[in-house]
């Protein structure tokens, strides 16, 4: 019984020895120590932030992060079917099929929606 603890202390003190050493690693090899007024300024996508960051969000942004899920989910539910392929009766090539019609329609109508475009405001 005793060995199991020892192990776990022995991986523990491993891990915390190692994580110090990298800790001490990165400031004197990465620069970490040499802190100057442009590491520490404020950054975003180049240039000076000049608004408040609680402020309001274009809707397309929003958009995007709906479409990356949408898709997102999509590929995450089509791998058990891709794996169950070869094993699957007319029933289950059907709800694969009936997923990807509803999946397309969603689809074409953001297209004419124009939700893709940045620059039309179509979506507002």
């Amino acid at each position: 019984m005793r060995s199991e603890y020892l192990n776990s202390l022995i991986f523990f003190l491993i891990v915390f020895f190692l994580a110090i050493i990298l800790i001490f690693v990165a400031i004197f090899f990465g620069g970490l120590a040499r802190i100057s007024k442009h590491k520490v300024s404020p950054y975003e996508c180049g240039f000076l932030p000049y608004d408040d960051s609680r402020g309001n969000v274009e809707i397309q942004f929003y958009t995007v992060a709906l479409l990356f899920v949408l898709f997102d989910v999509e590929i995450a539910l089509l791998f058990p079917w891709v794996y169950a392929l070869g094993r699957m009766d007319y029933w289950g090539i059907r709800s694969v099929l009936i997923f990807f019609f509803i999946l397309s329609l969603g689809f074409i109508y953001e297209w004419k929606s124009n939700i893709f475009d940045w620059n039309t405001n179509a979506h507002k």
